[in-house]
């Protein structure tokens, strides 16, 4: 899979930046224009906070830049200032958490769908990636959009399972599910839900025309995920139902079981309707992306594929969030 994180130069946090202490533990670049870096801070050099504030305050730059090879180095600081500040919310901004739940994500996404390890390491960033979603959402219940909008350059898969996530727990807590641990459990079988493409024989983002063979197998990526998941003591039953049976359908023309209404787990309903919005509003091989509008209403149209009254209950959250871009 060819991966943003593949580039000469990587973006990196400004927040997490300002909460390493001592000198640069690498060089940091600033971009000055498309594939044009500057050199801002050498490697053991002070790091300036007051003057990184500024350049996010006042010059308006989201991120600044580390190479490729320090990349990992970077991750492992931004694991620790993550981890610290999800224990802690109140210790920052509503911005500044996004943007370091933003680094948890990017660690969770190249052990998921880069190196494709589903192991012990990759189950504890994606968990702190979800309990940092929930903080987040928790103290600013609009900061999902930005949440949304710092995976726009990433594959679809990694964008679509972290969109596929935030809007899960988003209606979960809609819907009245307001335990922590059922929490977690649903952001993380939301996260990972489609982790059983990684074990496919092709990948279904570079095809338009699928062959019937291709078609079948797709359709055993819910039990491949599953299968993937089992070996994990940290994954509980409900994440890997979640994972079994996003795919399936109260009317029971979903796989892989063909179950029914009443045998569908309840989060892996809530999950079905936020991956197949999700994947309406991306943009696919064989289609540009839908408005969340013109998504809503397919979805409406096509009630039988999900629990009507989740579905409902979907489009109120969405609702309000349309509005405020009009």
């Amino acid at each position: 899979m060819q991966s943003i994180f593949d580039a000469e130069y990587i973006e990196i946090s400004i927040a997490v930046l300002c909460r390493i202490p001592g000198g640069a533990p690498f060089d940091i670049f600033i971009r000055r224009a498309e594939k044009t870096y500057t050199k801002l801070i050498k490697k053991d050099d002070p790091i300036d906070y007051d003057r990184l504030e500024g350049y996010h305050l006042k010059k308006g730059i989201e991120a600044l830049s580390v190479r490729q090879a320090d990349y990992q180095s970077y991750l492992v600081l931004a694991e620790r200032v993550a981890n610290e500040c999800i224990s802690d919310p109140g210790s920052v901004t509503a911005a500044e958490l996004t943007d370091i739940v933003k680094e948890m994500a990017n660690m969770t996404m190249i052990d998921l769908f880069v190196r494709t390890e589903v192991d012990q390491r990759s189950v504890f960033h994606a968990t702190g990636t979800v309990k940092g979603c929930i903080s987040a959402i928790t103290k600013d219940p609009s900061s999902f959009i930005n949440l949304l909008k710092v995976m726009k350059h990433h594959p679809y898969l990694m964008k679509h399972s972290l969109t596929t996530a935030i809007f899960s727990l988003l209606l979960a807590k809609e819907t009245g599910f307001e335990s922590n641990r059922t929490l977690i459990s649903i952001g993380l079988g939301a996260l990972v839900h489609d982790i059983g493409f990684t074990k496919m024989s092709f990948s279904p983002e570079n095809f338009v025309d699928l062959s019937p063979e291709q078609i079948k197998e797709i359709r055993q990526h819910p039990e491949f995920g599953k299968r993937l998941l089992d070996p994990l003591k940290q994954i509980s039953t409900e994440v890997r139902s979640i994972v079994l049976q996003h795919h399936e359908q109260p009317n029971g023309n979903g796989y892989p079981n063909g179950l029914h209404d009443a045998e569908i787990y309840m989060p892996a309903k809530i999950i079905s309707i936020c991956d197949s919005f999700s994947a309406l509003i991306s943009d696919r091989p064989y289609r540009k992306a839908f408005s969340p509008t013109k998504a809503l209403q397919i979805m409406l149209e096509d009630r039988g594929k999900f629990d009507p009254k989740l579905l409902d209950q979907f489009a109120a959250i969405l609702m309000p969030v349309k509005k405020s871009k009009n």
